[in-house]
C-alpha cells in the first residue's frame, strides 16, 4: 500500500461535468512526421484571447500596450505665446528698425509666464513678454531682447523682425482630436 496516494476528485451527484472547448486541429505534420516552427506558433498563438482593457498607472504601464488610440482632448500650446524674451509689438510699427535708425516705442506693461496682459496692444507701442508668456491680444510678433536695448519704459528696436516670429501658436505642438499614439504602441 502506498504511503501517499492520490485522492479522485469526484463530483458530487447532482452536479454536471463543465464540458471544455474543443481545441482546434493543430497543423498538419510533414512527410517526416514534424511540424514547422512557425506553424506550431501560429496554431499555439491561434488559442490564446487578447486580454480585456483594463486600467493603469502611467508609472506602471511602462512597457505595455495601449488599447485604444489616444486622442488630444486640447491644443498644446492653449494659446498664442512668446517663444523667447522680448518685447509683444505689431510687425508693421517695426518695419523699418535698423541698427543706424532704431525704433522707439513705449513699453505700456509686462506679461510674465503664468499671467495674463492686462489689456490689448495698442498700435505704436510695445508690451515685454517672457518666453512661455501669453501674448497680448492685437500683438502679432515678438522682438527677442537681444534686438532691442532692453528698455523699460521707451525700448528701442534696432532690426525689423518678420510677421510672426518667436510666437508659438495654438495647437502649434498638438491640435484638439489629433492623434497623439495609436492603438498597439507600447509605452
Amino acid at each position: 500500500m502506498p504511503l501517499f496516494g492520490r485522492k479522485k476528485n469526484q463530483l458530487p451527484d447532482d452536479v454536471e461535468p463543465v464540458a471544455r472547448p474543443s481545441l482546434p486541429d493543430p497543423p498538419a505534420p510533414n512527410a517526416a512526421g514534424l511540424r514547422s516552427t512557425p506553424d506550431h506558433r501560429e496554431y499555439l498563438l491561434s488559442l490564446v484571447e487578447e486580454l480585456p482593457p483594463f486600467g493603469q498607472q502611467i508609472l506602471d504601464a511602462l512597457d505595455l500596450s495601449l488599447c485604444e488610440e489616444i486622442v488630444s482632448g486640447v491644443d498644446l500650446p492653449g494659446f498664442d505665446n512668446s517663444a523667447m524674451d522680448g518685447y509683444a509689438v505689431l510687425a508693421d510699427d517695426v518695419a523699418a528698425a535698423s541698427e543706424d535708425r532704431p525704433v522707439i516705442l513705449p513699453v505700456i506693461g509686462e506679461v510674465a509666464a503664468g499671467q495674463s496682459a492686462g489689456h490689448p496692444l495698442s498700435p505704436g507701442t510695445a508690451m515685454k513678454v517672457m518666453t512661455g508668456a501669453p501674448l497680448p491680444p492685437g500683438a502679432d510678433t515678438v522682438v527677442a531682447y537681444e534686438l532691442t536695448n532692453r528698455g523699460t519704459d521707451d525700448v528701442q528696436i534696432y532690426a525689423a523682425p518678420k510677421l510672426g516670429q518667436h510666437i508659438r501658436r495654438r495647437g502649434d505642438d498638438v491640435e484638439a482630436g489629433s492623434s497623439i499614439l495609436a492603438y498597439g504602441t507600447t509605452l
